[in-house]
């Protein structure tokens, strides 16, 4: 990296109209490897390499000094408005440009509340601009340099006094001031980071001691007696699991015998409701018959009524078209008179229309005035509404300015008064930044000591409870071992009195007590069952024969009624077709009286009526009565025929259902004999008694055996009572036991862990109370209080707050002043606008009144041709549709007269042809009565209406139908149900393999159900107690596995710290030393030139504190190894030069320097050693660098030709010269 030219105006003392320019590429610094800056002092020379960093990293390195509180704000000369920085430099055969520049006053002069800051970087090679932001502009520069800001000042820019700060250190500062030149603090950080590893490896390694407990385990011989107690329970549960599943498939036959009986039960109810069903449908089976018979008849009804209601229509449609054609006639001559009405009207219109042409035209006329007058009017009064809205707004407009003008006069008395109040607030703004950092600290220090406080109060709380934990185990340890032999004696005792007793043999008695108790039962049952089937049968055969007799009767009876009904039916055919001839005789008496003599009959067209004096007395009442009285008679008689139909019906149902019945009760019988049979006790299914006492018996001995049962049974719950408290005891006793290990432990690691917090607290302490005396001290000064410890951004806050106020109110004082004068101004312009437009106000107010006059007088002559509220259009329009409508009136009657003239000639059409269709309907009906006629005569009814009766409706008919279709379908699947649940029930009673009864079964399947739950039990209880063992192993055994893998990790910590030194700062300085060792080999290269006496060389051997400690060798006194303390100024310049050469050749690494700068005066040197150093810079430029010191030796002006000159002038400014 290269500087090749700088540019730079107004910063600090280098105040100028031009920029100033230093260009190393111009011909007075070709093949000069040395040039001083030389000035007197305060001249400006240090300004030159501030304006060096300024452009590369916005820093300058005094003001990096903590105490310093400058900013790039106080670079800008004083007076100026801005100041700007250029500098070209070049790396790696590329040519940049950094540019930087700052404004701080306006164009005004007025000092800039936020200074504007302009950054920018460019490559001169391509004019690319790089960055033109801060951030973006500081990353660029280090990316390009491949040096940040710190590497900077070490290795190519020397800060006054900064080359020489490692030598002049005390020891325990060269260790930190290596880490800042090197950047090697990381390897601090390694050591620390090492240290707290290890002991967080340690803390873990404490807490999973603290988990190993010493439980008791299963000793070998409880194992062994365990394990054999399992197998053996093992194979009892699978004798007892092969018991249940034969008990299993015997409760199965009883449960699927039991299915049985109810699907025999079942399909009785089937067959009773199917009973049911066909005794409530007799009638609609009878209808359904008589149905079939009637449908013959049914095409040949349907066509007499279909011509008989067209007959009626024809009829009526007759009488109807003469009233219509009568009064068409009517209505012509109407709506001719309408018709001349209509044309009148219409010519009345077309005159009115063209005498109303000449008004239309001086309407409009007018109308054109009107028009015009008023929008001139609306024109006028919004200007005169416009004046007024202005005049008010500049009265505002005043008003506002005159209170504006108060306010800003009583504003600047109150800055004026602030000002003068708070003049010290310049110089605290100089120092809040460090308050506030020093503020910080204490406010972290007093957190940190808070909060190992409250865990120093947090561990203290835990190991009391802790203490009391482990005393409270102890007592309950021994309580426990007492109440543990109390338990196990009264367990031997529970044993004892269990093994008197044959548990087993009791309970096999009883099993089979109640086994032979349920057999009785059930014997029992079927005697009674029989007993109740014998009565049954008797009734239903009973029954039978009385349903027989009845049946024999009925069918006499039936066969007589039938005889008698169709001689009736006869009769009443003859008496109808006479009644029928009669009727239309009658029927045609209507008609015959609108006949008149000499006049055309509108049907036939005859002129002569002989029937009117033929047929006058034709008389059907006396028919009417015979057929009703005949028609009566036959409906008895049919009724007592269905009557008897339905009893036929219903005693044969009852004798096949009595039959069935009878046939079951014999089946059922005969089951319960073979039941019965060869029964274990020599049962007879009669002997009811010998049944009774042999269950009394047997009930009597299963209550004594149970009570001894139950006696056994309550002294072994007791046992498993005592038994199960006893293992929990000897469980918690090793869990306590376990916990009191744990809680030891756990005490020791309390009392370390707050001993450590109370040491760090105490160091903390002495720090924050050293802090707070300084702070004190510097806010003493201000007349300020510290603040409390969390408070202090508030009272930062609050100062700077009080500062920017101050800024604020100093920068605003002559703007109000200015502005109060504006003000001024302006006030005396509203009020002379304000008088200007009061006076166009009174003139718009009277051109508005005169032209309202003009339209008044105007709009009068108007409405006495035409109301204003009339348009001429409306008008017009208005006779036009007058003229429309009338028009329409007359072709509408026209159109009227026409359509009338049409329907009349329809209307006589119309009439002609119902007069053919009534002949034709006469022949057909009269076809169609003949026919149904013939068959009457063949079939079983004996009238028309009979016949009627006996037709269903589809709906009936499908009803019925379907009712019929279920009852045979239902029979059907109910004779099949019964043939096969027959054959089920003879396969099932083969399937009995057995001797038990149900009720003995379920007892005995209960009883073993229980007996192997109580074996699993025992078998988990065993379980349990295997895994708890083996948990308690592997427990212990992965905590000792994960102590040993703990323990191995703290050993690779301690292993690698006792490597890096044996403490966390040991590789650090072990760093430092290599780092030193470096850099006194690299110093030497350049002091053997500078001066060849000299050598540096590192302690070998160190005790702490000085392990970063070096001596001088002055090779002219053999070698004599010395304390660099002992040397005089001019061989401290020396040494200090030569390792400020070192330091950056180490700060710049693998970066290539072409340009150093050393700020750093040379007057302790004699001549010859000013003139060695010299040369030996000027060497230098053969290793491509150009180096410039700053000084003010006046000698070095006649030894260096190429100097930068900074004279200083007596108005504090300086001007820069360059001399060749």
């Amino acid at each position: 990296m290269k500087i090749l030219k700088i540019e730079l105006q107004n910063i600090n003392s280098l105040k100028s109209e031009i920029p100033i320019i230093i260009d190393f590429t111009t011909e007075a610094f070709q093949n000069v490897g040395l040039f001083a800056i030389t000035g007197q002092t305060g001249a400006g020379k240090t300004t030159i390499l501030d304006a060096i960093s300024i452009a590369l990293y916005r820093e300058i390195p005094r003001f990096s000094v903590s105490s310093t509180k400058a900013g790039l704000v106080d670079v800008v000369s004083y007076g100026a408005d801005g100041a700007f920085v250029r500098l070209t430099f070049q790396n790696k055969g590329v040519i940049y440009e950094a540019f930087w520049s700052i404004r701080v006053n306006d164009k005004k002069g007025r000092k800039i509340k936020n200074p504007k800051e302009i950054v920018s970087l460019k490559n001169l090679s391509t004019e690319q601009i790089l960055a033109d932001s801060i951030t973006p502009f500081r990353n660029k520069i280090e990316e390009i340099i491949q040096l940040n800001y710190n590497q900077f000042l070490r290795s190519v820019m020397l800060a006054q006094g900064e080359f020489a700060a490692f030598l002049s250190a005390p020891n325990s500062e060269k260790g930190a001031l290596l880490e800042q030149i090197t950047g090697e603090d990381i390897y601090k950080r390694i050591g620390e980071e090492v240290g707290n590893r290890k002991h967080a490896e340690l803390r873990n390694l404490m807490i999973i001691k603290s988990k190993i407990n010493s439980e008791d385990l299963l000793s070998e011989d409880e194992l062994k007696v365990l394990k054999t107690e399992n197998k053996h329970i093992k194979n009892e549960v699978v004798l007892i699991q092969k018991e249940i599943k034969r008990l299993q498939e015997i409760v199965s036959w009883f449960k699927k015998g039991d299915e049985l009986d109810q699907k025999m039960s079942d399909l009785n109810k089937r067959d009773a409701r199917l009973k049911d069903t066909i005794e409530n449908n007799k009638e609609k089976t009878l209808a359904l018959a008589n149905n079939i018979h009637a449908e013959v008849f049914s095409d040949v009804l349907k066509d007499i009524t279909r011509i008989s209601d067209s007959l009626n229509a024809n009829k009526i449609q007759e009488v109807e078209l003469g009233r219509q054609l009568l009064l068409l006639t009517e209505k012509i001559k109407e709506v001719e008179l309408k018709e001349t009405k209509a044309n009148m009207d219409y010519l009345q219109s077309s005159i009115d229309f063209k005498d109303w042409q000449p008004k239309f035209s001086r309407i409009d006329k007018l109308d054109t005035e009107l028009t015009a007058l008023k929008a001139t009017i609306i024109k006028l009064k919004q200007d005169r509404d416009a004046e007024q809205i202005a005049i008010g707004k500049t009265i505002n407009n005043i008003s506002a300015k005159e209170s504006e003008e108060k306010l800003a006069k009583d504003e600047l008395e109150g800055i004026t008064t602030f000002i003068a109040n708070n003049s010290n607030l310049p110089l605290i703004s100089g120092r809040i930044t460090q308050w506030n950092l020093q503020l910080s600290n204490r406010a972290e220090l007093s957190s940190l000591i808070e909060k190992n406080n409250k865990q120093c109060s947090e561990q203290i709380a835990k190991k009391k409870e802790n203490d009391v934990n482990l005393e409270s185990c102890i007592t309950e340890y021994s309580s426990i071992e007492v109440e543990t032999l109390n338990l196990e004696k009264e367990l031997k005792e529970y044993d004892l009195s269990i093994n008197n007793n044959s548990f087993t043999e009791l309970y096999n008695k009883k099993a089979k007590l109640d086994n032979q108790l349920l057999a009785v039962k059930e014997f029992k049952n079927y005697a009674n069952e029989n007993n109740r089937l014998q009565k049954e049968k008797i009734q239903q055969e009973a029954l039978i024969k009385e349903s027989n007799s009845k049946l024999e009767k009925q069918v006499i009876s039936l066969s007589k009624q039938r005889t008698i009904l169709k001689g009736e039916s006869d009769k009443l055919i003859v008496f109808e077709e006479n009644y029928e001839l009669k009727k239309q005789i009658i029927n045609l008496q209507d008609e015959r009286t609108k006949l008149k003599s000499g006049e055309a009959c509108l049907l036939c067209g005859s002129l002569e009526h002989p029937a009117i004096e033929e047929y006058s007395s034709v008389n059907t009442d006396e028919s009417q009565q015979k057929i009703n009285k005949l028609q009566n008679e036959i409906d008895v008689i049919q009724k007592t025929i269905n009557q008897l139909e339905i009893s036929v019906v219903v005693e044969r149902n009852n004798i096949e259902s009595n039959s069935y019945k009878i046939e079951e009760i014999t089946n059922s019988i005969n089951k319960l004999e073979i039941l019965f049979a060869n029964n274990e006790f020599g049962f007879a299914i009669e002997n009811i008694e010998v049944i009774d006492n042999k269950h009394s018996d047997l009930e009597y001995k299963i209550k004594a055996v149970s009570q001894k049962i139950n006696e056994i049974k309550e002294i072994t719950e007791k046992r498993d009572i005592v038994f199960n408290k006893l293992e929990k005891l000897k469980t918690n006793k090793n869990l306590l036991e376990n916990k009191k290990l744990v809680l030891t432990e756990k005490q020791a690691a309390f009392s370390s862990v707050i001993l450590s917090f109370e040491n760090s607290v105490k160091e903390s302490d002495v720090e924050l109370e050293k802090l707070e005396t300084s702070l004190q001290l510097a806010l003493f000064e201000f007349d300020l209080k510290l603040p409390s410890v969390y408070f202090f951004p508030q009272f930062i806050s609050e100062l700077e707050s009080k500062v920017t106020e101050y800024n604020t109110k100093k920068a605003s004082q002559q703007t109000i002043q200015s502005s109060i004068s504006s003000i001024g101004i302006e006030l005396k312009s509203l009020k002379n606008i304000l008088e200007e437009k009061s006076i166009k106000l009174i003139n718009l107010k009277t051109k508005i009144s005169e032209d309202s006059t003009l339209w008044t007088n105007t709009n009068i002559s108007r409405n006495l041709l035409l109301p204003s509220e009339i348009s001429v259009v409306a008008k017009r329009e208005e006779l036009q549709a007058s003229i429309d409508n009338y028009y329409g009136i007359l072709e509408a009657a026209k159109q009227e007269l026409q359509n009338i003239k049409t329907d009349i000639t329809t209307k006589q059409t119309e009439i002609i042809s119902n007069v053919k269709q009534k002949e034709s309907l006469n022949r057909e009906i009269q076809i169609s009565e003949n026919d149904f006629a013939l068959k009457l005569e063949k079939s079983i009814f004996s009238s028309k209406e009979e016949v009627k009766d006996a037709l269903l409706s589809a709906a009936d008919k499908s009803a019925f139908e379907g009712i019929h279709n279920s009852i045979k379908e239902e029979q059907i699947k109910l004779d099949a149900a019964k043939n096969d649940l027959k054959q089920l029930n003879v396969a099932h009673l083969e399937n009995k393999k057995f001797e038990e009864t149900k009720e003995g079964v379920n007892i005995q399947l209960q009883a073993k159900e229980t007996e192997e739950n109580t074996k699993l039990e025992r078998i988990g209880e065993l379980r349990s107690k295997f895994e708890m063992d083996l948990n308690i192993r592997n427990r212990n055994k992965s905590i000792t596995d994960e102590i040993n893998t703990q323990q191995k990790e703290v050993s690779k910590w301690e292993k690698l710290i006792k490597v890096l030194g044996g403490s966390k700062h040991a590789f650090n300085v072990y760093v430092q030393r290599l780092t030193l060792q470096n850099l006194i080999n690299r110093a030497n290269l350049h002091l053997m030139k500078l001066n060849d006496r000299y050598s540096l060389k590192l302690n070998k051997t160190y005790v702490e504190k000085e392990e970063l400690n070096f001596k001088l060798i002055d090779h002219y006194q053999t070698d004599q190894e010395r304390y660099v303390d002992t040397s005089s100024g001019g061989e401290k310049f020396i040494i200090s030069l030569a390792l400020a050469l070192g330091l950056s050749d180490l700060a710049s690494r693998n970066v290539q320097i072409n340009s150093l700068f050393i700020d750093e005066g040379f007057g302790t040197l004699d001549s010859n050693t000013l003139e060695t150093i010299i040369s030996t810079l000027e060497t230098l430029q053969s290793s491509g660098k150009i180096i410039g010191i700053i000084s003010h030796v006046d000698s070095l002006k006649d030894r260096i030709s190429t100097q930068i000159q900074v004279h200083k002038r007596s108005n504090g400014i300086s001007i820069v010269e360059i001399v060749s």
